[in-house]
């Protein structure tokens, strides 16, 4: 009797040990949506073949978001590419130490960052075929910002784009 006692007793800590756990990984994958995320997008006249939802989003070199939409414009022939800048986390670098501080250093001089030759542009990634979105710094007079674009409704910050490299 004691023996089938213990069996169901140490049956039923496993249960509960399995489902704590199991809530457990689920409250730390969980965590990520709470993470402030900072949207902005740019605007493609090419191909997107090889870009992905989930495609990273790199700042010379470093991988800082992910693209989290891709839609085709109302207005005209353009590929809209929506990303998500993650501020932080291990998968991802800061490139300040807080929300706060981006929004102070970058929402503020945004229009100087693009003024200065701060562009996104699709590139491959190794020899597969995936592509993902370089955020850099271009020369200003050789890719001109095309501000005219049009853009969506309600849209996030808008980054110019530079001419993807081809690998033809």
């Amino acid at each position: 009797m004691s023996n089938v006692a213990n069996r169901f007793k140490v049956g039923v800590f496993v249960l509960i040990g399995m489902i704590l756990m199991i809530a457990l990984f689920l409250f730390v994958g969980a965590l990520q949506y709470f993470k402030p995320k900072v949207h902005f997008m740019t605007v493609v006249n090419t191909s997107v073949q090889g870009l992905e939802l989930g495609a990273k989003v790199k700042y010379r070199g470093v991988t800082i978001g992910k693209v989290s939409k891709i839609g085709i414009s109302d207005y005209d022939d353009n590929i809209w590419i929506f990303m998500e800048y993650l501020t932080g986390g291990e998968q991802t670098v800061s490139l300040y130490t807080s929300y706060e501080r981006w929004e102070e250093e970058v929402f503020k001089a945004f229009d100087k960052l693009i003024e200065k030759g701060l562009r996104a542009q699709l590139r491959y990634e190794g020899i597969t075929g995936n592509m993902y979105v370089e955020i850099d710094f271009f020369d200003p007079q050789q890719f001109p910002a095309d501000m005219k674009v049009k853009l969506p409704p309600k849209h996030p910050f808008y980054i110019p784009s530079a001419p993807r490299i081809s690998m033809e």
